[in-house]
């Protein structure tokens, strides 16, 4: 909440912002994080059994709703696990028939990705292909991101 409020006290010209923030623990797997007008996350298993949004800790784009409460999330993740963020110029990619590339595309792509082998590198690279050759050379109407990020699991020998 207090960063929507420092961000929105100097601006009159009504920009928002979108952010996702997170506290991977990396021992344990714990996630903690607050998304804010961004797609929901996704979170994908290495063995096949998930792929699923991150709905809970979600709230608007910072600078759009005054004084909003913003909520945080939890996921305890497993070994293996992936988390991808994307902006929304991933779904808003448009074709030169002006079709969008949408997000029930991008579920699609990232279940075919959850197997063993998953790699946080291999998310990105496989997102931004099937966009760029969906696209097929048509201008970006906007940015295009994509975040993964693999917890392969607590470090042998900690406690």
């Amino acid at each position: 909440q207090s960063a929507n409020e420092e961000l929105s006290r100097d601006n009159p010209e009504m920009f928002f912002i979108t952010a996702f923030a997170g506290i991977l623990d990396v021992e344990s797997g714990a996630l903690d994080y607050c998304n804010a007008g961004h797609d929901d996350p996704v979170v994908l298993s290495p063995d096949g059994r998930e792929c699923a949004r991150l709905g809970d800790g979600a709230g608007p784009p910072l600078c759009t709703v005054e004084r909003f409460a913003y909520q945080s999330g939890r996921r305890q993740l497993r070994p293996g696990d992936v988390i991808c963020v994307v902006t929304d110029g991933v779904a808003d990619a448009q074709n030169p028939g002006l079709a969008r590339y949408g997000s029930p595309r991008l579920l699609a792509l990232l279940a075919q990705l959850s197997r063993p082998g998953l790699t946080a590198r291999g998310v990105v690279d496989s997102v931004c292909a099937d966009v760029r050759s969906f696209s097929a050379g048509a201008e970006p109407a906007d940015d295009l991101t994509v975040l993964a990020l693999r917890w392969n699991g607590p470090r042998a020998g900690c406690a």
